[in-house]
C-alpha cells in the first residue's frame, strides 16, 4: 500500500478539516512505515526555527489487507508522526520532530516546532512511526490535513 487521499478508501469516512481531501499514512505489521516527501520552495536552514501546523487524527475504522495475515484487518492503532529533513525525496537524513502517539479520533490542530541541527535540507519527509518500544509490529493509521509551514528568527 501507498499513502492515500481520503475520505473514501479503506472504509475511512471522516470529513476533511479543511477542503475536501486529506492524507492517510499507515504503519503495518510487516514493519513498513509509510511516508511522503515534498521538495521545499526554500531550503530548511541549519539553526533556523520552523513550525509545521497540521490537523491530525486517526480513524477508528481503516480496513485494509494485512500482508502477514492475508486478510482485511482494522488499522486503528495510534501511531506517531515523524518529520525528517533531507536532500533527496526518499532518503531520510535528520529526524527533526516526533509527535506523541496521535490517539484522538477528531481533528486537533498541532504546532510542531523544530530546528535543523545537522545541515540545510531541500525536502520535507512526513513518516508514520509505531509506539516505542514496540514488542510486536502492528497496524495503525494517521490522518493529516491543513498543513502550513512557517519559520521564525534564528535561535
Amino acid at each position: 500500500p501507498q499513502p492515500t487521499l481520503q475520505p473514501g478508501n479503506f472504509e475511512v469516512d471522516k470529513l476533511a478539516s479543511d477542503g475536501e481531501n486529506y492524507l492517510a499514512l499507515v504503519v503495518r505489521d510487516d514493519n513498513i512505515m509509510e511516508s511522503v516527501s515534498q521538495q521545499l520552495p526554500v531550503s530548511f536552514l541549519e539553526g533556523q526555527v520552523y513550525r509545521l501546523h497540521a490537523d491530525l487524527m486517526r480513524a477508528e475504522l481503516f480496513l485494509m489487507e494485512s500482508s502477514t495475515k492475508n486478510q482485511k484487518v482494522n488499522y486503528a492503532t495510534p501511531v506517531k508522526l515523524q518529520i525528517w529533513g533531507s536532500n533527496d525525496h526518499c532518503e531520510k537524513q535528520e529526524l527533526l520532530y516526533t509527535t506523541p502517539l496521535i490517539t484522538t479520533t477528531r481533528w486537533l490542530r498541532y504546532t510542531l516546532e523544530f530546528t535543523p541541527q545537522q545541515g540545510d535540507y531541500n525536502y520535507l519527509i512526513l513518516q508514520t512511526a509505531p509506539k516505542t518500544p514496540v514488542l510486536f509490529p502492528y497496524n495503525g493509521n494517521l490522518l493529516i490535513d491543513n498543513l502550513v509551514l512557517t519559520y521564525s528568527e534564528n535561535k
